[in-house]
């Protein structure tokens, strides 16, 4: 599920966007120097969502990892697989909201995106207690997939709800 260049692709293109994050948090730093008192709760509120966007990275970029790592698993690779496919569906439904700003499909995914820590253990309890047994690799591999599942639905339901508050007229 993740050949050694597909890593190499991920991984620089994680490395690109954290520069990107890097360089306009420090345009928007300088910037603060010149702003008006009342540009200043905007500017704030960019370098706030700056830093979400930033953590997404982050975190899409460890579930990645975790799930290119859990794919070379046979017991673990249709996980993987469903985990990557369920991300994905949330993200994409997200950004396609964000663009065409429609904030009741936001809320939607920011409702589906909610906390999914007892959702993971059950996963990781029926994987850990199951007929498969499974090596100390693929415990760690499932611990990363599953909680790296929960970071970066959480970043993501937090950065939704953040958009929603400062642009929803209603």
């Amino acid at each position: 599920m993740g050949s050694g260049a597909d890593e190499a692709r991920l991984n620089m293109l994680s490395r690109a966007l954290d520069q990107r994050h890097h360089a306009i948090d420090d345009a928007l730093g300088e910037l603060s120097r010149y702003v008006s008192a009342d540009d200043s709760e905007r500017l704030i509120h960019l370098a706030n969502r700056s830093q979400q966007l930033g953590s997404l990275n982050t975190s899409v970029n460890a579930l990645c990892n975790a799930v290119m790592a859990a794919g070379k698993s046979e017991h673990l690779s249709q996980l993987a697989m469903n985990v990557t496919e369920a991300f994905d569906v949330g993200l994409l439904t997200a950004v396609d909201a964000m663009i065409m700003q429609d904030y009741e499909e936001l809320a939607i995914v920011w409702n589906a995106t909610d906390d999914k820590s007892e959702k993971m253990r059950g996963i990781r309890q029926s994987f850990l207690k199951g007929d498969a047994e499974l090596s100390d690799r693929e415990r760690m591999d499932l611990m990363s997939l599953t909680t790296g599942l929960e970071r970066a639905n959480w970043v993501l339901h937090r950065l939704i709800g953040d958009l929603m508050m400062a642009g929803n007229p209603e």
